[in-house]
């Protein structure tokens, strides 16, 4: 039970048959026959390390953004001491790599850029795939050859190696999210330590143990250190994936490959878990709590004691023992006759609860160099509540900023850009609710932006008026399409497929905000700058950004005010002003949308060259005014309707939004109105985001998650239909309570941005995901969690993963709407020579064959009924082609009757091509 303390950050474990490897601190200590107690080789490395693996004489670490190995093969020989031992760069990724693993065809790494990639030991790129998030961890199972990949989100997947690293499944279980924590270390965050190891301080006093644990701010300095990969055993076929529930969830790998993702056990830890590992025939895990768990394979807790230190890292060793790393510099080894003794006489104790432990069962210890500490000397334990597992329902409402929140109460006078109060509010909403009801969730993300009034928004939408130049009870909110509100001291300007732009509050009040306009496409250079004027709505496009203060703030003034709107141009290596406007607006009168026009080809393509000559820019107001500039900052048109609230463009159309009594919308082409004042199907007036199709199609996100296309508008007369809910999509997709934040419609995809926990994506923003389109045939609004905590909320978890686990098939119904409103919506933009897509004829056909497809499979569902009318009225959607297939179906069932019918009705259609 002996303990070395190596250094004061965290280490990195990894072992042979022969060897053991402990790194930290720039240095890899090399225990040549597991022997700990000898001196061992020091080999120079990266200083920060993200991972640490061997195989045979090759290790290979991670740090920042490199891949580099060194080879000890002359160590091992005994020629070559360990400061001979050079470190060698061979792959350099433009991601922070966070994992790397040895297997049978090279070494498998994952970085923050969402990729997978396979080198050799050269550096030479053998296989790579983008995956559905950051990855943070890896894990190998060479029976199968299939390795585990963990994202920063939480979600788990497992891939196949050997065939093109194909995904095979998504396990059902999530670790704790990272996203904050690892925002915090790439400087994207504040960190909550001015310590810049940020190591923790293991001092035994209780006051310094509350100090640094005891709030919200040690928790979250704290959870970085929670596991982030499951581990298989050494025949492959078990796998133990520690969950953000502080639970082990354990599968057997051969039922996931059935298909069959449930746990074949759950093992309560009791605490978030920093690391776990197989152990011969035996589980082992440690978490925040300092306590080290032992399980058999059956899952029966053998045993709970307390460490004097936080465990983050366990290595099943050779000969037996255990090696388990600290996070701050501690190395631990058991043997296996203490392993044994304890073990055995915890057995002993008849009434031992399986679930916690009791105040005698820690270890009582003769010196300090033990492994296991005085649990006097332990302080305040890091736990969360079993009962406040995964309760989203606590986190804090943040004020929206999307179409939800767009009437406001002209009484209601707050200022949105005054930090001071909002800090004040969020103080006092925070401090009014006790810390062991928040989740996690909350804990980490400081989500501490609220509603600040909980009003009936419906009867305002219907009752309230609002006529250009009269006194009215409402007033409308600036807005950019994809805008969220501020998460802590920042909130994104606008998110788009192309990239985002966020805005950051300095500390004090006297200094100004940064802005940064970040690109998703790693071959455009991000580029930030101070924001002197203090821009609240911008519009991104792929020549440039339009940035506006709206003037909101002083909304409330009797005097014309001043506005800047400002068009800066993308240049390839930051930005440049383009030019910048004074715009003089009259009392009460602000900006309350921004838009430039961008070609719908450039949604998927960030190298789309736009033409500049037929793009302009359109500056909206609550007032109803309309202008419209030139990428050139000339003034060329302006009109009025009445208030905006949104608007957006392409070289040919603008769409706008306005507010009269409720939410209407209008389409305007070179020559005039294409469509005017026509309703705008929203619940109770919620938008979420507003976007142009890759075929130019206007396209609307609700509030309730509902994403629906506008189809046959260019013809005059424009028709809303769903294509998907963006809700029970996301679910389908991500492990455990996915959301989405949808940004494009491409072909049959949705483009979206994953997050979890919050109401709006957070920073770091993720990499986009994509997910089908499906139509909502059974459509059920969102349920919102009102707060439920203890049993009930585990149970609620429990059959929300019950839900998420099961496969459902697509039925004939939803593809036939679904294929039957893309068709449709992609015939009319071919119609109107919209459509520059040069594969577009072949998806028309596609899609086409594919409604006829579904089609034809209601009418063998009519049929398997013995529903003749039903099957006939089917066949009134049917093509001439597919109603011969439908003739021979009905033939085969012997229906005489449909036969005659259906052979009338292609009579008629054979008439009709003949004239």
């Amino acid at each position: 039970m002996i303990t070395d303390k190596l250094s004061t950050s965290d280490i990195q474990l990894t072992s042979t048959k022969s060897s053991l490897f402990a790194a930290s601190d720039g240095l890899i200590r090399f225990y040549p026959a597991l022997n700990t107690e000898s001196e061992p080789e020091n080999i120079s490395t990266f200083t920060s390390l993200t991972s640490l693996s061997v195989q045979n004489s090759i290790i290979s670490v991670c740090g920042d953004t490199r891949l580099g190995i060194h080879n000890i093969e002359e160590i091992i020989a005994g020629t070559k001491d360990g400061s001979d031992c050079k470190l060698k760069i061979v792959y350099e990724s433009g991601f922070k790599i966070m994992d790397s693993v040895f297997t049978p065809a090279g070494i498998l790494l994952g970085d923050l850029g969402a990729k997978v990639a396979l080198v050799d030991t050269e550096g030479n790129i053998i296989k790579e795939t983008q995956v559905k998030g950051e990855v943070i961890g890896l894990s190998y199972n060479e029976k199968y050859d299939h390795f585990l990949i963990s994202l920063a989100d939480g979600g788990v997947f497992i891939y196949k190696l050997s065939n093109d690293l194909q995904l095979i499944t998504q396990l059902g279980v999530n670790l704790v999210d990272k996203r904050v924590s690892l925002s915090e270390e790439m400087g994207l965050l504040p960190s909550d330590s001015d310590d810049e190891n940020d190591s923790i301080d293991t001092r035994t006093e209780t006051e310094t143990e509350t100090e640094s644990y005891g709030d919200n701010r040690g928790i979250s300095k704290l959870l970085k250190f929670t596991a982030n990969k499951g581990k298989w055993n050494n025949n492959g076929k078990l796998l133990i994936v520690p969950g953000k529930d502080m639970k082990i969830w354990l599968f057997e790998t051969d039922e996931i490959l059935k298909g069959n993702i449930q746990p074949k056990l759950k093992l309560t830890h009791g605490s978030f878990i920093t690391d776990v590992s197989f152990a011969d025939n035996m589980i082992v895990s440690c978490g925040l709590d300092r306590y080290v768990c032992f399980w058999d394979l059956n899952g029966k807790l053998l045993v709970k004691k307390k460490l004097g230190f936080i465990g983050n890292q366990i290595d099943w060793l050779a000969n037996k023992k255990i090696a388990i790393g600290g996070t701050t510099g501690e190395l631990g080894i058991l043997t296996e006759a203490e392993i044994k003794d304890f073990i055995f006489s915890n057995s002993k104790k008849s009434n031992h609860d399986k679930e916690g432990v009791s105040d005698d069962d820690s270890l009582a210890i003769p010196n300090n160099n033990e492994l296991f500490g005085d649990e006097d000397d332990l302080g305040d334990d890091v736990n969360v509540d079993e009962n406040d597992e995964d309760d989203d329902a606590h986190l804090d409402n943040p004020q929206s900023q999307d179409f939800d929140g767009f009437i406001v109460d002209e009484d209601e006078d707050e200022d949105e850009n005054n930090d001071n109060r909002d800090i004040d509010e969020n103080n006092q909403q925070n401090h009014g609710r006790p810390q062991s009801t928040q989740s996690d969730s909350t804990l980490t993300d400081d989500h501490n932006r609220h509603r600040k009034r909980q009003r009936s928004q419906y009867d305002q939408f219907t009752t309230a008026s609002f006529r250009p130049g009269s006194t009215t009870q409402i007033q409308l909110k600036p807005y950019s399409t994809g805008s969220t509100p501020y998460h802590g001291n920042r909130r994104y300007l606008t998110i788009t497929p192309l990239g985002c732009a966020y805005s950051v509050k300095p500390d004090s009040p006297l200094a100004e905000h940064k802005i940064t306009v970040q690109f998703f496409d790693q071959s455009r250079r991000d580029y930030h700058f101070d924001d002197a004027n203090g821009f609240d709505i911008c519009s991104l496009t792929t020549a440039g950004c339009v940035f506006a203060m709206s003037g909101f703030a002083n909304r409330n003034s009797k005097k014309p005010f001043e506005t800047v709107v400002t068009f800066m141009r993308h240049n390839g290596v930051g930005a440049e002003t383009a030019w910048s406007r004074k715009l003089t607006l009259s009392p009460g009168e602000y900006i309350t949308s921004v838009c430039a026009s961008s070609s719908p080809e450039s949604i998927d393509d960030a190298n789309n060259e736009e033409d500049e000559l037929n793009n302009h820019i359109y500056v909206s107001t609550s007032s109803g005014f309309i202008k419209k500039f030139t990428f050139q900052g000339r003034m060329v048109d302006m009109w009025m309707l009445d208030p905006i609230i949104g608007t957006m463009s392409t070289p040919s159309y603008f769409f706008s939004v306005v507010y009269k009594g409720g939410y209407w919308f209008n389409i305007q082409t070179n020559s005039g109105f294409l469509i005017r004042h026509q309703s705008l199907p929203l619940v109770q007036g919620e938008m979420r985001n507003m976007f142009f199709s890759k075929d130019g199609d206007p396209v609307i996100v609700r509030g309730d998650g509902v994403l629906m296309v506008l189809t046959g508008w260019r013809g005059g007369e424009g028709m809303w239909k769903p294509l998907v809910d963006i809700h029970s999509a996301a679910s389908k997709i991500g492990s455990g309570e996915v959301k989405a934040w949808p940004v494009a419609l491409v072909k049959d995809e949705v483009i979206f941005i994953p997050f979890r926990g919050t109401e709006y994506p957070i920073f770091p923003l993720l990499s986009p995901m994509v997910m089908d389109v499906e139509v909502p045939v059974n459509y059920r609004a969102p349920k919102h969690k009102k707060g439920v905590t203890g049993s009930g909320n585990e149970e609620a978890t429990n059959e929300n993963l019950d839900d998420d686990d099961e496969t459902e098939t697509e039925n004939a119904e939803e593809q036939y709407l679904r294929y039957s409103t893309l068709h449709s919506t992609l015939m009319d933009g071919i119609n109107h020579q919209d459509v520059h897509d040069p594969d577009v004829e072949e998806r028309l056909q596609e899609w086409n064959i594919n409604k006829q497809k579904s089609l034809l499979l209601l009418f063998s569902e009519a049929i398997e009924e013995s529903d003749a009318d039903a099957a006939y009225g089917i066949c009134l959607l049917m093509e001439q082609e597919s109603l011969a297939y439908a003739q021979r179906i009905a033939e085969r069932q012997e229906m005489s009757s449909l036969v005659r019918r259906i052979l009338r009705l292609r009579e008629q259609y054979e008439e009709l091509d003949d004239k």
